[in-house]
């Protein structure tokens, strides 16, 4: 399966930051000419992938969408880290590194959200220095380890704190499981539709999402109206069938389908900023307004120019052709 680049990788870290690199690609230096010593040294840009792009842009709202939890935890029973990556699944993950945390009798460690950057550093510590035990004091040991050795009891997401042995998982694993998982998912959306990348960026998110959040079987035996929407680039009925249980997500899916229908309706009237307005202004009441979900609208708001750009293109691409008809 094919992972992401180190240049890619970095690409990732900044999504939130403003997605600046989402078309660059890891940079190749040309050698240069034996007889040239002054040669500049050219460079040489990597060509990134339609599947490349739509993993850097999804990658953020999946974080958001399903929480990358930095330990691992039981998911229907599976041993589970990041963003619900099932790492048994991967056999090219077993090997990367987890801690195994053992904590002194009668401690707790706290699995609140708002506590996993105590984790995350946890993670980072040089734990072959001992003055780092002093920094957590109630940790009795900590040992390297892989994933494949992540077994025995492990508690769940909703857990708040937890009192026995935990794996601790550092952030260059985590970034490795979830790019294995967004790839593999990729790979489930392009063989169902041959179109994906036909449809504008925040629609192919859509499809990846529902894949990714229900796993491809039931993704092809419960949402045929779905499939068939895509299949005739239908993005009114794609938003209409896109719904789960999940309402938080479902109404994101929304967000990111109305991204899609503005653009497609009004780019060549309308600047970008101008579609961002309308879009939001749509979603004023909503549970995930921009006033009460300021990340995910930060996301669309990110999202909506490729759009833009996309339904543009499309545009210039038909009037291209009709000119050529006549």
């Amino acid at each position: 399966m094919k992972m992401l680049s180190p240049k890619t990788k970095t690409s990732l870290r900044s999504l939130l930051a403003g997605m600046s690199l989402f078309f660059a690609g890891a940079k190749m230096s040309a050698q240069a000419s034996p007889n040239d010593d002054k040669a500049p040294t050219p460079i040489v840009k990597r060509v990134v992938s339609n599947a490349d792009k739509l993993a850097i842009s999804y990658s953020p709202l999946c974080e958001e969408l399903e929480s990358n939890l930095p330990f691992c935890y039981l998911d229907k029973g599976i041993p589970t880290i990041g963003c619900g990556v099932h790492f048994g699944d991967f056999s090219q993950l077993k090997n990367l590194k987890a801690i195994k945390i053992t904590l002194k009798s009668g401690k707790s460690i706290s699995l609140k959200k708002e506590k996993y950057g105590e984790l995350k550093k946890m993670a980072a510590a040089n734990w072959q220095d001992p003055k780092t035990y002093s920094l957590f004091p109630y940790i009795e040991k900590a040992e390297n380890t892989t994933l494949e050795k992540c077994t025995g009891s492990m508690p769940t997401p909703k857990m708040k704190s937890w009192n026995g042995c935990i794996f601790i998982i550092p952030y260059s694993t985590l970034e490795k499981a979830n790019s294995a998982a967004i790839y593999s998912k990729i790979e489930s959306a392009q063989k169902c539709h041959p179109n994906l990348f036909q449809l504008p960026p925040t629609a192919q998110m859509v499809v990846l999402d529902l894949i990714y959040n229900l796993g491809y079987q039931k993704y092809k035996e419960n949402f045929p109206n779905f499939q068939n929407a895509v299949k005739q680039n239908n993005l009114e009925n794609m938003k209409k069938e896109c719904s789960s249980k999940n309402a938080r997500r479902y109404e994101a899916r929304c967000i990111l389908m109305d991204s899609a229908i503005f653009c497609q309706k009004y780019c060549s009237k309308k600047s970008e900023n101008e579609i961002k307005k309308i879009h939001q202004n749509t979603y004023t009441n909503s549970k995930l307004s921009p006033k009460l979900e300021k990340k995910l609208w930060h996301l669309v708001n990110l999202y909506t120019p490729k759009n833009h750009s996309w339904a543009m293109n499309k545009m210039k691409g038909n009037i291209q052709s009709s000119v050529k008809e006549h």
